[in-house]
């Protein structure tokens, strides 16, 4: 369960380049309002943007626009300046910069779909835990059950005509959050019967 004090989350790059994981992140932000805050950095930005291009060459660049304005509305503050000193045990030196800036900032909570050994071979040393998207947005919802219905009935409204969209629960297990998938069916079974 999220203390009551405002969590600082760090949000990787993964995180930001599955539309369906920063879509959910954004709507149970916004319903969440004190529960936790959203931080990165313009490296982050920088690396999430490169995968997403990578990953979609033909699409326009409305495509890039829409996700940076999307990073700017959800991410409370972006680090503009982290030390090269943050002593690091990770695996994946390309990490580092995310260690780094999650030790700067002071964060709570990693929030990445890495393996806790990319950032640290001690994270008992680390001031921070680290989270994937599926096991945060549990978090979430079991800190604040109500917010699941209308983050659901957003997200519903919003892909339910458009062309080529999936299904919010195969959108979610395709990226990996298993768990809040069910969640999310339960959720839609409810608006199903409104």
């Amino acid at each position: 369960m999220l203390r009551t004090m405002t969590q600082r989350v760090f949000v990787d790059a993964n995180i930001i380049v599955s539309k369906t994981i920063f879509d959910w992140l954004f709507h149970l932000r916004c319903l969440n309002d004190g529960m936790f805050q959203l931080h990165s950095t313009n490296d982050v930005f920088v690396e999430a943007l490169r995968n997403v291009r990578k990953n979609n060459p033909r699409a326009s660049s409305d495509l890039i626009d829409r996700r940076l304005e999307m990073i700017k509305d959800c991410i409370d503050e972006t680090l503009e300046y982290f030390p090269s000193t943050v002593p690091f045990t990770g695996n994946h030196e390309n990490d580092y910069h995310v260690h780094a800036a999650a030790v700067t900032l002071r964060s709570d909570i990693l929030l990445t779909d890495n393996k806790v050994s990319d950032f640290t071979t001690h994270p008992e040393d680390e001031p921070y835990e680290v989270y994937t998207a599926d096991d945060f947005f549990m978090l979430v919802i079991g800190s604040h059950p109500e917010c699941l219905l209308p983050a659901t009935r957003s997200q519903f409204s919003y892909w339910k005509n458009r062309p080529n969209s999936r299904p919010l629960v195969d959108a979610l297990q395709s990226s990996g959050c298993n768990q809040f998938a069910e969640q999310v069916r339960g959720a839609l079974q409810t608006i199903a019967l409104e």
